[in-house]
């Protein structure tokens, strides 16, 4: 549903809410593995889309020479899990892994499961929130999976939270953050000053989370120095006489070599703004055009992606559904181009 309307002869504010359910979604059913495969697709689940999207389109000043167009554009959406698929015993699951993410009922389908990194130790070691339990023989026990620990009947009245720098020994669990931005679209005017007119287009993102993988594969300090590319920042590693957030630079300790496995230090917000397209132009003068005998001429100047600004340099968050970076993906070219057009 929505709403169009025009106010004082110069706004324009259309607004749409819309709601979406997804009934039979693809999921992976397991099976014994005594048949001969793992799992096999299956058609169930069941998914609520909804959002808000806003768009206006301002007059905001107009005389004879000079006139001025503000456009802007915003929408908000989320996602909620309403029905879970069956395991193979006909009960619905408690959750599902789906690589940095996992569905459950009541989250959404973008929320990020994993470790959650802690730091460094007073050693420079890398450090990973844990969990532990007693077990039988009155020994602490790891949970490496929170949901799967309370899906198969453990207590988390019985958990005590620690850190470990054992990476095999973190718990993976939601940590909180979605992949899913706060507020996504786009702004920009037309600007016209007798012969001159002027177009932008900007493009935003606010909020929201991506896991920026090309940044971890930079951030290696487990790796033998010369073997591999890093990142400047890795200039910043810990030492005896440098304590910093960063593990130390080392090959010969074995808990540093996990320093860059998945985990939320690499979650990177996704807010941006980005310069989409500028564009100037001139048209000649109507007495010049009548001396050359032509109907209009002009000339223009336009740039495409003139520049970014992102959380990180070089992180482009809206080239990917998730915001995740990746080694195959590239940054948006910018290109200037300039030019004519005359009519006859």
């Amino acid at each position: 549903m929505g709403f169009e309307s025009r106010l004082f002869n110069a706004l324009e504010l259309n607004v749409d809410y819309f709601v979406k359910t997804t009934d039979n979604m693809l999921f992976k059913k397991q099976v014994a593995p005594s048949l001969g495969y793992a799992y096999y697709p299956v058609s169930e689940g069941r998914l609520r889309n909804n959002g808000l999207e806003v768009e206006l389109n301002w007059e905001a000043y107009k005389s004879k020479d000079i006139s001025v167009n503000v456009r802007a554009n915003g929408g908000y959406y989320k996602n909620n899990m309403l029905i879970m698929p069956v395991d193979p015993f006909g009960v619905p699951k408690h959750y599902e892994l789906q690589g940095n993410y996992a569905y459950k009922k009541g989250h959404s389908v973008l929320d990020y499961y994993m470790p959650i990194w802690k730091g460094v130790s007073n050693e420079g070691l890398p450090m990973w929130k844990a969990y532990t339990y007693k077990d039988a023989s009155g020994n602490d026990a790891y949970v490496t999976d929170y949901e799967k620990y309370i899906s198969t009947g453990g207590d988390a009245k019985a958990l005590t939270e620690t850190t470990t720098s054992d990476y095999n020994k973190a718990v993976n669990e939601f940590v909180g953050k979605s992949a899913i931005p706060d507020f996504v679209g786009g702004f920009g005017f037309d600007v016209q000053i007798k012969n001159v007119n002027i177009s932008t287009n900007f493009s935003y993102g606010l909020g929201g989370w991506g896991y920026d993988g090309v940044y971890a594969g930079l951030m290696s300090s487990g790796s033998v120095i010369g073997t591999r590319n890093w990142h400047k920042d890795i200039r910043n590693y810990w030492s005896t006489d440098k304590h910093t957030d960063l593990p130390i630079l080392t090959h010969n300790v074995e808990a540093v070599k996990f320093a860059n496995s998945t985990s939320t230090r690499f979650l990177t917000s996704r807010s941006f703004l980005t310069l989409s397209n500028a564009r100037i132009s001139y048209d000649l003068p109507k007495s010049l055009m009548k001396h050359l005998g032509l109907n209009s001429a002009s000339v223009y100047v336009s740039g495409d992606n003139l520049f970014l600004i992102s959380a990180r340099k070089g992180y482009a968050a809206m080239t990917s559904l998730s915001g995740g970076s990746g080694t195959n993906r590239y940054l948006p070219v910018s290109t200037f181009v300039a030019g004519a057009r005359i009519s006859f």
